[in-house]
């Protein structure tokens, strides 16, 4: 069986939801660490928690 590497190319700045995925991935991380509680969870919690800046 072989293997290969596939690098996907640098997010675009044009494109706003890249500026949501790093910090709702980064608070989803840090909710994760503090409380114990599974990913859909702190998903959800995140979620409610961010502004809606984007639409």
């Amino acid at each position: 069986m072989t293997t290969s590497k596939t690098f996907m190319p640098p997010p675009c700045d044009l494109n706003p939801i890249e500026h949501v995925w790093s910090p709702l991935k980064n608070r989803v991380r840090m909710k994760l660490d503090q409380d114990e509680i599974n990913l859909e969870t702190a998903l959800s919690q995140v979620m409610k928690s961010m502004s809606e800046t984007i639409r």
